[in-house]
């Protein structure tokens, strides 16, 4: 999908795939099935480029989920959009990695030492 043929309705289709991405993602952790995990991590994938290709307006839709109720949602969408809301990407994932709450403390403490390394 290109930034020209991306209308509300697909545009709206895409995020909602990426929040049921994220929350299977996040059901398949909680019951140690790494096979879904790892199916719904490379859908997610998929999508973000998706919505990466399709440009400001999607991304903003992403940031949008900042506040979502569920933590995997508001990692996935700060990790999503680190190139395109940088200091408010990283305020996510510095207030997810505070929380301490594994596994997402974790990977939000992995992405903030990655950025460090990178001088970013």
């Amino acid at each position: 999908m290109t930034k020209s043929n991306l209308d509300r309705d697909n545009l709206d289709e895409l995020v909602s795939s990426f929040v049921a991405l994220s929350l299977r993602q996040d059901e398949a952790e909680e019951n140690d099935d790494i096979r879904q995990q790892n199916a719904a991590i490379r859908q997610r994938w998929a999508l973000e480029n998706a919505l990466l290709e399709a440009g400001p307006v999607a991304l903003t839709r992403l940031v949008g989920l900042y506040t979502h109720k569920n933590i995997q949602v508001r990692l996935n969408a700060a990790i999503a959009t680190l190139d395109f809301a940088p200091v408010e990407a990283r305020r996510v994932l510095e207030v997810i990695r505070s929380w301490r709450i594994q596994p997402y403390a974790a990977e939000a403490w992995e992405k903030l030492d990655r950025l460090e390394t990178q001088g970013r």
